[in-house]
């Protein structure tokens, strides 16, 4: 399995022999970028060059919620796609947090990540005079726009800006929120590992549609999907977790269970062989890793 298909020379010699020497192989990654004009030409790029991976690899792990339209878009067969996520240690490194612990009776609603428009960190700054229900505002991250996240800590009583944290206390942070929000405005979120593990900590997630793990929240008990760009809808989406009393002990415990079940590395694994089931043993396709 490589890890890409372009710009790492080991990846591309590596898929070279496997070819020539007519080897079993697949690839694992996000998909390209598909947005203007410049999507559009990578994805011209994709339908030109990539014929002998469409050929020769025996399946596709598509990563988000837009993997497996890219790859349908550039040609690959669609009985090769697979869907795919960022398949992390979750239990093991967040094994002494209890999802359950949490029980603020204001709700804590944080960002962690880069502190950029790309990532739609303007949208949330905007979206917070927005909220209704009382809210406490948690940031840690760094980048271009972080230095207005100091300044509202330094001005506002109920944000808190907590600079870069070590990647060590990522779990303890996570612990202590009740809503994550990661707005990007762009699919260069292939899927936002941080969802992934707010989930596994009991929390609910707000998303934009950009963002490949947004895959992850069809339902609602886990979090809502909003248009990139609007701040409003940011704000309608933390007050409709709150008024739908979605914050609890109870539905942190489940979103916990359910980020352990479905995207936890033993969850990846167990997903995997049961691709390889499928495509090399004859087994029925497996319906995915949701």
């Amino acid at each position: 399995i490589f890890y890409g298909m372009r710009r790492v020379p080991c990846i591309v010699a590596g898929i070279k022999a496997a070819i020539k020497y007519r080897r079993r192989f697949g690839i694992y990654t996000e998909p390209r970028v598909l947005e203007g004009a410049s999507g559009a030409m990578r994805l011209a790029q994709s339908l030109l060059t990539e014929g002998r991976l469409r050929k020769h690899a025996d399946f596709v792990l598509a990563i988000g919620a837009h993997g497996r339209r890219w790859f349908r878009w550039a040609g690959y067969a669609e009985s090769r796609l697979f869907p795919a996520a960022y398949f992390l240690d979750l239990r093991g490194a967040y094994a002494k947090f209890s999802p359950s612990a949490h029980a603020e009776e204001v709700p804590n609603v944080a960002f962690l990540g880069r502190m950029e428009p790309l990532k739609g960190f303007d949208r949330f700054l905007q979206s917070i005079p927005q909220i209704r229900n009382p809210v406490r505002i948690l940031t840690a991250g760094s980048g271009s726009l972080a230095g207005r996240a100091e300044e509202l800590a330094r001005s506002t009583a109920n944000f808190s800006y907590a600079g870069v944290i070590p990647m060590s206390t990522v779990p303890e942070f996570l612990s202590e929120i009740d809503i994550l929000v990661l707005p990007s405005i762009t699919m260069d979120d292939g899927w936002g590992a941080v969802v992934s593990e707010a989930l596994m900590a009991g929390a609910a997630i707000v998303t934009s549609d950009k963002v490949g793990a947004s895959m992850c929240l069809v339902g609602g008990k886990r979090g809502l999907v909003v248009p990139p760009h609007s701040a409003p809808a940011i704000a309608q989406a933390i007050d409709a977790l709150i008024d739908q009393r979605l914050l609890g002990s109870e539905h942190r415990l489940e979103r916990s269970r359910w980020a352990a079940e479905h995207l936890d590395q033993a969850a990846g694994a167990a997903y995997l062989l049961r691709v390889f089931d499928h495509l090399y043993a004859g087994r029925e396709r497996p319906a995915g890793f949701l």
